[in-house]
């Protein structure tokens, strides 16, 4: 449970080169289920998200579901846990 004011959240962790649309899908149903914001972690060489989520950051845009977005070179699960574990209003993560 959240406290008053803060809004839930689903933390999304994706690598470039294994973008799995499902996981993607699954991400944006729990987001609708939970009326939750996404956050998007995204393991990346570069600064911009891959070319395979274009389409996927688009229909956020299109459904109008918040989401903010944070590319990194490197991230592991552990820190995800860390993350997830330092902020209570993470309701779910998909890895």
């Amino acid at each position: 449970m959240t406290h008053p004011g803060k809004q839930r959240t689903v933390l999304l962790a994706v690598r470039e080169g294994h973008v799995d649309p499902r996981l993607l899908t699954s991400a944006l149903s729990l987001c609708r289920r939970l009326e939750a914001d996404l956050e998007i972690r995204v393991i990346a060489a570069s600064e911009a998200p891959p070319p395979e989520m274009d389409g996927f950051l688009a229909s956020l845009r299109e459904a109008g579901q918040a989401f903010s977005l944070d590319v990194k070179p490197s991230l592991r699960r552990r820190d995800l846990v860390d993350y997830a574990n330092a902020h209570e209003n993470i309701a779910a993560v998909v890895i």
